[in-house]
């Protein structure tokens, strides 16, 4: 055990060794990693300093050979005057500049006036031209409204007779057309009387196979063969009525012709016997009334809607029975399907299902006014939000416009439900307000006052859902913008940048080919310089630097 004991002693020694050992390099290691972050900033400064020293030795080689024995006093100062030459060169070379643009703004003023004078030279020509078209047209006009008028004239003259003879063919067609309608009129009652007689006719049918029903078969035989009677002679009255509709309507054909009148006597002659034939049928539907005097017409009259309901309940108890016998069979099945092994569990199964059913509703019940809650909070989100840009935009507004024909301008939002969706649906629209009065901007704006109430939306919605917006990028935002709002703009942007100076990852680009823009943006503290992008001779691009005077 003693060897044993000590290897283990000796074992515990090299391993305390081992540990002190490795303290070291660990400590160095983590100093290395500590140190590891450092290192690029470390390498950019070391590769700085050796450009600066490269530079350094380049500017004195160059000032190498060069002897003066001027202080630097006097350097300081030469340099001072030179500098002030160089603002006053650059003020004179600005408002040369802005003479120069004055004049470029007259000069296309005047080319526009030019072209604007040509297109009105034009439009003189072309109504000249068209004068002259006009006074050909109307003589041409002039000489046909002659040769019309004088054609008129000769119609006039040929109208007399033509009129005599209208107005006697129209009395010869008063008078055929009264008499007509008088014939019409009797044809009319003869018809009406035919109908009613067919209706007797089939109530006294009626009442024979009422009769039968009683077993009245003497009487029965008398009035069947009485009824044929009848009803053979209603046809012949059908087809005399037939004919003399048909004949009525060639009448009204043949009012002008010359045989109307030996025609209406035919058919007055047809009318008196139809009447003779109608009044022997009256007759003898009279004595057939009195032979059905001594029958209980009543019980007859209520037998026949008594049958129908029958019939009626006799239909409805087999079609009730059908139904019957097949929930029955329906019934039978089931309960042979409820015996087989698969459905041995069924109304567990149906229990837990009616579970999860009402669990179901419930959870659905309660996720709609979990929505109801939010869609609230979202509008109310939406109100205060809107409600803060409009403020933004309205202090933007009264502080960069310059006009006074609009006090300030504001979205107005409208929501609604879609048909197909739930969901909430907003409508946005600008409206310019003026002494409280408010109508809808698009299409009563002019395009600078478009595109600066674009540029004042876009920066309220930054401002209001962007809290920390580090990057503001504008594109040519003194489009359409006069001077005035373009000063105003200037003075709003720079407000922006000294608002956002302490913010360290803000960053403002703006793009324009405005030079007078560019010189304004040059009185914003803090903005030293630009940067221009131009062409060189090898059609590439160069981006230089330039500080502002």
């Amino acid at each position: 055990m003693n060897p044993v004991s000590e290897r283990i002693s000796r074992l515990s020694e090299e391993t305390e060794e081992l540990s002190l050992s490795a303290a070291e390099p660990e400590r160095r290691g983590a100093a290395a990693r500590a140190l590891l972050g450092d290192m690029p900033l470390l390498d950019r400064c070391a590769a700085d300093r050796a450009r600066a020293a490269a530079d350094l030795e380049a500017i004195k080689a160059k000032c190498g050979d060069f002897v003066s024995d001027m202080s630097l006093e006097d350097a300081t100062s030469k340099q001072s005057e030179l500098r002030r030459k160089l603002s006053a060169l650059r003020a004179s070379a600005r408002a040369a500049q802005s003479r120069l643009n004055a004049h470029n703004r007259r000069l296309q003023a005047a080319a526009d006036k030019k072209n604007k004078l040509k297109e009105e030279m034009l439009n003189i020509q072309k109504k000249v031209q068209e004068l002259c078209n006009l006074q050909e047209t109307q003589k041409t006009m002039a000489s046909n409204i002659m040769k019309f008028m004088s054609e008129v004239k000769e119609l006039e003259d040929g109208i007399e007779p033509l009129e005599l003879a209208l107005k006697e063919k129209e009395k010869i067609k008063t008078e055929a057309v009264k008499k007509n309608r008088s014939e019409i009129d009797m044809k009319n009652t003869f018809i009406v009387k035919v109908m009613n007689a067919y209706d007797k006719l089939r109530s006294i049918d009626l009442e024979i196979r009422q009769h039968k029903e009683r077993n009245l078969q003497r009487e029965m035989d008398k009035i069947t063969e009485a009824n044929e009677k009848l009803l053979a002679r209603q046809k012949q009255i059908m087809i005399d009525r037939d004919t003399l509709t048909k004949k009525i309507d060639n009448l009204k054909d043949e009012l002008a012709k010359q045989e109307i009148y030996k025609r209406n006597l035919e058919d007055n002659l047809k009318l008196r016997t139809a009447q003779k034939e109608i009044e022997t049928c009256e007759k003898e539907l009279a004595d057939i009334n009195e032979k059905l005097s001594g029958v209980n017409v009543e019980m007859i009259s209520e037998k026949e809607p008594l049958i129908i309901q029958q019939t009626k309940i006799f239909r409805e108890k087999a079609q009730t029975e059908g139904k019957l016998g097949e929930l029955k069979e329906r019934l039978k099945q089931n309960k042979l399907e409820l015996k087989k092994s698969q459905n041995k569990d069924i109304e567990n199964k149906y229990r837990e299902k009616f579970y999860e059913l009402h669990v179901i509703k419930a959870i659905d019940k309660d996720i709609r006014d979990y929505s109801v809650a939010l869609e609230k909070c979202l509008m109310e989100f939406h109100r205060e939000k809107m409600e803060n840009i409009n403020l933004i935009i309205r202090e933007m507004w009264r502080k960069i416009y310059r006009g006074n024909d609009i006090d300030y301008i504001e979205i107005k939002t409208e929501g609604n439900m879609s048909v197909d969706s739930e969901r909430r649906k907003y409508d946005y629209r600008v409206v310019q307000c003026k002494n409280g009065v408010e109508i809808d901007m698009r299409g009563r704006c002019s395009a600078g006052q478009k595109v600066l109430a674009c540029l004042i939306i876009r920066l309220a919605l930054a401002e209001t859902f962007s809290s920390r917006f580090g990057i503001l990028a504008l594109d040519e935002p003194t489009t359409n913008l006069d001077q005035e709002n373009i000063k105003s703009l200037c003075s709003a942007l720079g407000e922006i940048v000294q608002e956002r100076m302490t913010q360290k990852n803000f960053m403002f680009i703006i793009i324009t080919h405005d030079k007078e823009f560019i010189e304004s943006l040059g009185n914003i503290d803090k903005v030293t310089h630009y940067y221009e992008v131009s062409r060189n001779e090898e059609g590439k691009s160069r981006v230089k630097k330039i500080r502002f005077s």
